[in-house]
């Protein structure tokens, strides 16, 4: 009997709906949900950390009734809560003759195929409502939560379907049910594909299999079916352990190397294909020092799972393991196919990637597209997800848990109620949604229009990697940052400080400026710290930290780059010719310019400028037609500031806007030059009346940097203008966006909100606000002028200044700051003017 997919009451509802925006994979939350209203299932996916949910109508479950003799309807418990305890926990009685009965059903995740496909699990039975929930009102749980409260619950026998789901067309088929096993709702089961002629493409038929442990461990029984025969059988297999050792499997069973993984994380694995005429158990040992030599119990091995994971990533078995003692070092290992054995190729301390370690961090999923990428959730304040990048021993981004999430150990995973085992976690099922399924969804990060985002939030502390061969951009949607980072080999360094120095290397990277159609302008700079104690250790902890004492009796090799973040080509500057007896030039508030000669599209030149230091009227640029950098006296205009005595400071990124750059100082105003023109023109416009702040505001020295003017205010470009956003420092926290006007001489207010009322109901992640901190301006949406990023102890938060409220996610971020970056459709097959040195790099994302 073939069974194939059928279509289940209409297509999936998803969050996510076009191939363009739907996440190449997504970390699904165990615990499905039941929807008593609901006309067809529902998938609501979301890009990793964030976790995608399932939802199963009422009616799907397609378990037949219960009898039901009782003076009253069973309690459906999705929607009451427990019984009344006034009545008592009496001695149970049968169901026929207990008013305290109910009805419990509902539905988990239970694997993911290889090529996206899910199988699902759903329950009902009767229980004792008293004995079950404890006063508590009931919630969805896994199977291995009942089946921890079976025997003090339950009074009808388990009666469990299986599912298998595909989650972006929303057809579903039954599994028939094992032949008088129902009671074994509990062991594991897995689930595999295989295409025609065992090559790649859609499924032509899939194997679910189950794998339990027999005889006292010295067996195990293997349950399969296919859909080819839509049959269930049975075989007793000889256990291919060590003697003495038990498998205890509470992992999710893996779909690797056209076979079926079950996975103990204290010992190792056995895998068999389901499709076999005679399948045979093989077992893969954990690396030797990782194996635990003494069999360990249930508690032990629920914690352990914690700590310990299994995983398919780019397509190779990988295992990685995060040490509970300090400095918490996590060791990443890969299958290699020929010789059986474990390659160490991760090695790194905890505390690297996140300063603030102080408990060890949960796994949540290995990255199954990227071999450098761990997904973890840390049980901090609230508790949050956050991705890592182990190759650049870097945090690419981080999540607070959802609110239904908080008190969960790992998000969407263990339960807070009296129903299941603290210890106990769900595990997030990796669901990769590859062509086979969604009809050839695009990766996240690839170069063509459809695929990556309008814009994007480039981070602006950036890294350089000794072992990359091209720059590396990782492109998110907002309000997600992007990241990126370059080739060590491309950085100007000086010789390395010999062994017995006091001096230590510290290469520094930033996204200084973005050109109005997407360039980003990059500077690199190779300073010398000076070890003083512990100091040492933090320094190479923490690269983008400046801690400790520079040494200012060198200059730093300073590198500059043109990237195109799409295209990744990446074009170095020339040095800019330094005098010793001279002021050092850096250039982080330098702009970038293009020009196209058509008036639009992809540019034919580029100009870098930045007015010196306290003298607006000489100008450092760098033109892609010349090929040099050089200094340009400035002509005034008749827009030349009133107060010729006040000096401006420029303390936020520059900015590209009308055919100019647009040098800002927060406290004061904004200046204006055509950088290709000869000689340039400076214009000066004022902020908006009463924005204004007094002369010395702009010099913050002994001023903390997050209480400096510019965290509180920002100008920025959006929907073609330019606007200025500042955010008051008392309550209730007013936030007012003004205009620039077409003649570029005064502002108009447009929003202007309060965001203590904006707020006021609570119930937001960032509330309450820790002790003197305010809320801060983040950046602009470049597409649309109402809505402003802000920064509320330490996540960024979405506000619609139009609308009055907040909208999107609000990330942990901790103080991370971003430039936006437009990203034009014509940007992924356009080339850098020609500029400096050749371009360095060429390749595609």
């Amino acid at each position: 009997m073939l069974l194939p997919l059928r279509r289940l009451h209409g297509l999936l509802r998803r969050s996510l709906s076009t191939a363009a925006s739907r996440p190449s994979w997504a970390m699904i939350y165990r615990i499905s949900t039941a929807d008593e209203s609901a006309r067809g299932a529902s998938l609501s996916l979301a890009p990793p950390p964030l976790a995608s949910h399932l939802s199963i109508p009422r009616h799907a479950f397609g378990l037949e009734p219960f009898p039901d003799n009782t003076e009253r309807d069973p309690v459906n418990f999705f929607s009451s809560g427990a019984p009344d305890p006034k009545q008592g926990a009496s001695s149970p009685r049968p169901p026929s003759t207990d008013r305290n009965f109910i009805n419990v059903f509902g539905s988990g995740v239970l694997a993911a195929s290889g090529d996206g496909l899910l199988l699902f699990g759903t329950y009902r039975n009767r229980a004792n409502a008293w004995r079950m929930f404890e006063h508590q009102p009931p919630t969805p749980v896994p199977f291995e939560v009942l089946d921890q409260v079976y025997a003090r619950s339950f009074y009808d026998p388990m009666r469990v379907a299986r599912f298998v789901c595909n989650p972006v067309t929303g057809e579903m088929v039954r599994l028939p049910d094992f032949d008088g096993t129902e009671n074994a709702f509990s062991a594991a089961t897995g689930l595999l594909t295989q295409a025609d002629g065992g090559g790649r493409g859609p499924p032509k038929r899939y194997a679910a299999a189950q794998l339990s442990v027999v005889d006292g461990g010295q067996r195990f029984l293997l349950r399969r079916l296919s859909s080819e025969t839509g049959e269930w059988d049975e075989l007793v297999l000889p256990s291919p352990l060590p003697p003495g050792r038990r498998m205890h499997v509470n992992h999710e069973v893996l779909d690797y190397g056209d076979r079926l993984w079950w996975v103990d994380v204290s010992w190792g694995a056995v895998c068999v294909d389901p499709f076999s005429d005679r399948p045979e158990l093989c077992p893969v040992e954990l690396p030797g020092d990782i194996i635990l030599p003494d069999q360990q119990g249930e508690e032990e091995m629920w914690q352990l799972v914690k700590h310990r994971r299994m995983g398919v990533s780019d397509g190779r078995l990988r295992f990685v393991e995060v040490c509970q003692q300090d400095p918490f070092r996590i060791n990443s290992f890969t299958l290699d196919d020929q010789s059986g054995r474990w390659i160490l190729e991760h090695q790194v301390s905890w505390r690297t990637i996140f300063f603030a370690a102080k408990t060890t961090p949960s796994i949540a999923a290995i990255g199954p597209l990227s071999v450098d990428s761990l997904y973890l959730t840390v049980p901090m304040d609230k508790g949050f997800c956050i991705s890592a990048d182990l190759r650049r021993k870097s945090l690419i981004e981080s999540m607070e848990l959802a609110h239904d999430q908080q008190d969960k150990e790992i998000p969407g995973c263990s339960l807070h109620n009296t129903t299941s085992d603290p210890h106990r976690d769900s595990e997030m099922p990796l669901l990769r949604l590859s062509a086979a399924v969604s009809g050839g969804l695009r990766r996240s990060f690839s170069t063509t229009a459809a695929s990556h985002p309008p814009w994007s939030m480039m981070t602006r502390l950036v890294s350089a990697d000794p072992g990359a061969q091209s720059a590396y951009v990782r492109l998110a949607q907002p309000p997600r940052a992007s990241d990126l980072c370059v080739p060590m080999q491309l950085v100007k360094t000086a010789p390395l400080p010999g062994p017995g120095s006091n001096l230590a290397q510290h290469v520094v990277g930033e996204v200084c400026a973005a050109s109005g159609d997407g360039l980003l302008f990059l500077l690199y700079s190779d300073l010398r710290f000076v070890k003083h104690g512990a100091r040492e250790h933090w320094a190479e902890a923490f690269a983008r930290r400046r801690i400790g004492r520079y040494d200012l009796t060198r200059f730093p090799d300073i590198t500059r780059f043109v990237l195109n973040p799409l295209t990744r080509q990446l074009s170095r500057l020339p040095d800019i010719a330094c005098n010793p007896a001279a002021k050092m030039v850096y250039g982080r508030y330098m702009g970038l310019l293009t020009q196209a000669d058509r008036g639009h599209g992809p540019p034919d030149r580029f100009a870098i400028a930045v007015p010196e230091e306290g003298n607006l009227n000489l100008m450092l640029r760098f033109l892609s037609e010349k090929d040099e950098w050089e200094n340009v006296v400035v002509s005034p205009s008749p827009c030349q500031p009133p107060s010729s005595a006040r000096q401006m400071v420029i303390n936020q990124e520059t900015l590209s806007f009308g055919g100019r750059l647009w040098f800002v100082d927060v406290t004061w105003g904004v200046a204006s030059a055509d950088p290709f023109s000869d000689p340039p023109e400076l214009s000066f416009t004022e902020l908006p009346r009463g924005s204004v702040l007094p002369d010395g505001a702009q010099h913050s020295k002994g001023v903390p940097w997050n209480h400096a003017p510019a965290r509180f205010r920002r100008v920025g470009v959006s929907e073609g203008r330019l606007r200025y956003v500042e955010v008051s420092r008392k309550e209730p926290f007013v936030l007012s966006s003004f205009v620039l006007d077409n003649e570029c001489t005064g502002w108009t207010l447009e929003h202007r909100v309060a965001l203590s009322k904006l707020w006021a109901d609570g119930g937001y992640q960032w509330l309450p606000l820790k002790e003197g901190r305010t809320p801060q301006v983040g950046l602009l949406d470049p597409l649309n002028s109402s809505v402003v990023y802000l920064m509320v102890n330490e996540h960024l938060v979405v506000v619609d200044m139009n609308m009055k409220e907040v909208i999107g996610p609000s990330l942990y971020t901790g103080t991370s700051d971003s430039i936006p970056c437009v990203l034009p459709p014509w940007l992924g097959s356009s080339r850098i003017p020609s500029a400096g040195l050749p371009k360095l790099t060429d390749a595609s994302l």
